[in-house]
């Protein structure tokens, strides 16, 4: 009979030869693989076997591209940023975003806006608003603008046309808009143009009143596809129906389904002082065991001297400090961010505290101060002391 023979276990490299091929276990005992051939493309490591040998150069073109970095077509390539504030970053261009705990955002005064509300008491020359944004734990000497604090810039796009000049005379502030945000620290594009961050479109929605769908305030933020291209959306600044009734409830979503459920939430007083006051807006946790519980803080800042009690009396132009969580991500930062350009926009923006009418006729009110604002679904009530032109001598 003859003798049987146990079947081969594979066939063992020729000594000079190719490596062996993908999908064959090594044979036990025999040579190691030669060096020097790097793995074919498409085939799974095997499991078990030994970890990657380093040190082999890079395929030519260059390495793919990080997951979840897609890159700006058309600008500057992505940089990476150390992580000092404790999140994460899934959006290409909000890098600058994550080692920020601490904002101070700082409106840029219109002298014209500022006489028109003053003098006349009226909006009719509303202006694109423009805020800086600072690094909040730099010197105050620091923070000024294009300064080594300067991190951001929201500035409102002004599109000189005349339905854009009728909508933000007329419905202002919920007046349709898009803001766009540069990032100070970031290289300008090769056109010489700033880098933008990203942008945020905001749909005209009614005069605010909560208690109507249609006029349910919504902000989206949405990434770069390329140099002035927004691409998809980061997320969104939403307001439930009824506004949170007597206190002010903003919803903030860092999903691109604007139906998903926020991950916080902007919850501030009802009553809100008009007059040298400093404001408080919480950012509240709205998902999981955490629900409630503070993650951040927005600050209306008051006055600090009798230049920005004047400043206060007859522009609308406000400070804020703006707190997060050192462990919320680039985009929930951005997203927060953007809700308090909402507040302020929502709140502030119904010119200075104090206005005075010079043309007014006899009897009609010629110079008012406003006192605080009551919130009420959306609406605001605004309590003021106010005064009358005298009536002329002889009059009727």
């Amino acid at each position: 009979m003859a003798e049987q023979y146990p079947p081969q276990q594979g066939y063992p490299p020729q000594q000079g030869g190719p490596p062996p091929q993908q999908g064959y276990p090594p044979q036990q005992g025999g040579p190691p693989p030669q060096q020097g051939y790097p793995p074919q493309q498409g085939y799974p490591p095997q499991q078990g076997g030994p970890p990657p040998q380093q040190g082999y150069p890079p395929q030519q073109g260059g390495p793919p591209p990080q997951q979840g970095y897609p890159p700006q077509q058309g600008g500057p390539p992505v940089q990476q940023q150390p992580v000092g504030g404790g999140g994460a970053c899934k959006t290409a261009g909000l890098e600058g975003f994550i080692p920020t705990t601490t904002l101070y955002v700082q409106q840029k005064v219109d002298l014209l806006e500022a006489v028109a509300n003053t003098a006349g008491g009226c909006s009719c020359c509303e202006q694109a608003n423009q805020y800086a944004i600072y690094d909040g734990n730099a010197p105050e000497d620091q923070r000024v603008k294009n300064g080594p604090a300067h991190l951001f810039t929201f500035a409102e796009e002004s599109k000189k046309e005349f339905q854009d000049i009728c909508c933000r005379a007329c419905c202002n502030p919920f007046h349709d808009m898009t803001l766009h945000v540069y990032d100070k620290k970031r290289p300008r594009n090769p056109d010489g143009s700033e880098f933008e961050a990203f942008t945020v479109d905001r749909p005209f929605k009614g005069c605010g009143f909560a208690c109507f769908p249609c006029c349910l305030q919504e902000w989206h933020v949405l990434s770069m596809a390329g140099v002035g291209q927004p691409g998809a959306p980061i997320g969104h600044v939403t307001q439930s129906l009824f506004g949170g009734c007597f206190c002010p409830k903003f919803n903030l979503i860092d999903e691109a389904n604007q139906e998903a459920p926020p991950f916080w939430t902007i919850d501030g007083p009802h009553c809100i002082g008009e007059l040298c006051c400093e404001i408080e807006f919480q950012l509240n946790d709205a998902k999981g065991t955490d629900a409630g519980q503070t993650r951040g803080m927005v600050t209306k800042v008051a006055p600090a001297d009798a230049g920005g009690a004047c400043r206060e009396l007859a522009t609308d132009a406000d400070n804020f400090k703006f707190d997060f969580d050192r462990n919320a991500t680039a985009e929930q930062k951005a997203v927060a961010l953007t809700g308090m350009i909402l507040l302020d926009y929502y709140f502030f923006e119904s010119g200075g505290a104090f206005a005075c009418n010079p043309l007014a006729a006899p009897g009609d009110e010629c110079c008012h101060l406003n006192l605080c604002t009551q919130y009420c679904c959306g609406n605001r009530f605004t309590w003021a002391l106010s005064c009358a032109r005298p009536s002329e001598e002889g009059g009727e």
